[in-house]
């Protein structure tokens, strides 16, 4: 043996992946869910942006297992014109940021402007989400324009925990106000994976 080894690669014990579970084009819908979710995977990743709304005045907000059960978490929010509120406390019945006298919710509130930068986006990551004995932790970010109400874009990124120890095997996008329905724009889609 010389006095120099080649190195060797550092290899880990295991090699993490994502697999396409299910991808959605949604199409004038007033909600919309991901069932049956198999339990075989560590963490989700729900993807979503070009959300649109067929007219103003309504939330849609993301829930688990359709539960209007006990959601709580600490967010940095934003409005235009309105200077950010960092580290607030939230607890809801879904997935959905108080500022003010607007929810910042993930699928939008009056997003039916026209272009990409105006459309609802964002992204949520649970994980643990196949237990049955632990609360499940989750991060989201999401961001959009309103064009009527309260003027400009809005803004939250938080991290929470749905108080439940159920597995979860549905993400429900659910409209809790008004009579809207929501469209995918061109050439965007609703994406939901699972991280092994």
């Amino acid at each position: 043996m010389g006095l120099f080894q080649t190195p060797q690669a550092l290899v880990p014990a295991s090699i993490s992946g994502m697999t396409l579970i299910s991808e959605t084009v949604a199409s004038a819908l007033s909600s919309l869910s991901f069932t049956g979710i198999s339990s075989g995977y560590k963490q989700l990743l729900l993807m979503w942006h070009g959300i649109k709304h067929s007219t103003t005045g309504s939330n849609f907000v993301i829930r688990f297992n359709n539960n209007s059960g006990t959601y709580e978490g600490n967010a940095l929010m934003e409005r235009a014109g309105v200077l950010p509120t960092q580290g607030n406390y939230w607890t809801n019945s879904s997935i959905a940021f108080p500022l003010s006298s607007q929810n910042i919710v993930p699928f939008g509130f009056n997003a039916s402007n026209s272009s990409y930068y105006h459309w609802a986006k964002g992204s949520l990551l649970i994980d643990n989400y196949a237990s049955t004995t632990r609360s499940k932790f989750f991060e989201i970010d999401c961001s959009y324009y309103v064009n009527a109400g309260p003027a400009g874009w809005v803004y939250a990124r938080g991290q929470g925990t749905w108080v439940n120890t159920a597995a979860i095997t549905s993400i429900d996008i659910v409209r809790i106000d008004g009579s809207a329905t929501f469209t995918n724009q061109a050439d965007t889609s609703i994406r939901l994976y699972g991280i092994s």
